[in-house]
């Protein structure tokens, strides 16, 4: 990618908004990926949906296409094991995954469970404003931090 891209990309101006911001939330990294659990900026303490991941490639890219061979099979098997890890640990009925990239012109993955008892109408990209839907603070997010890292590292 040229560097008028990169340079304009959050991910890459400000690495640390990849990590560990305010708590540790990351759950796996590797040499090309980093899986951590969002937390929206503008969601009042408390109030995060619980097991919102995100998959980032590290590398700067902006599109599917853009990736490598390597980077496009372990992105397949790390969004295997952040799902699985998901169902196992956090008990939820189905998990999504989106790439949307419209926000941020930097290639990743938005991995969404969708909790048991969800109605229809809060199923797909509305999935989390089911306002039934397990959510947390920084505590129940580091324990569900804490449970998938286990899973994909152990």
């Amino acid at each position: 990618m040229d560097s008028d891209s990169s340079s304009s990309c959050p991910f890459c101006e400000q690495p640390e908004h990849m990590r560990e911001t305010p708590l540790p939330r990351v759950v796996f990294e590797d040499q090309d990926f980093l899986v951590k659990h969002v937390k929206q900026r503008e969601a009042p303490e408390g109030s995060a949906y619980l097991g919102w991941m995100r998959i980032t490639l590290k590398r700067h890219v902006e599109s599917w296409s853009e990736l490598s061979q390597e980077e496009s099979r372990s992105r397949g098997d790390i969004t295997r094991r952040v799902v699985r890890a998901l169902e196992t640990l956090v008990g939820v009925g189905k998990v999504y995954t989106f790439v949307l990239g419209d926000q941020v012109p930097h290639f990743h993955v938005h991995v969404f469970p969708r909790y048991r008892g969800a109605p229809r109408e809060f199923w797909g990209t509305r999935v989390d404003e089911w306002p039934d839907a397990p959510r947390g603070g920084d505590r129940e997010i580091a324990e569900v931090c804490r449970q998938v890292s286990l899973h994909l590292n152990g």
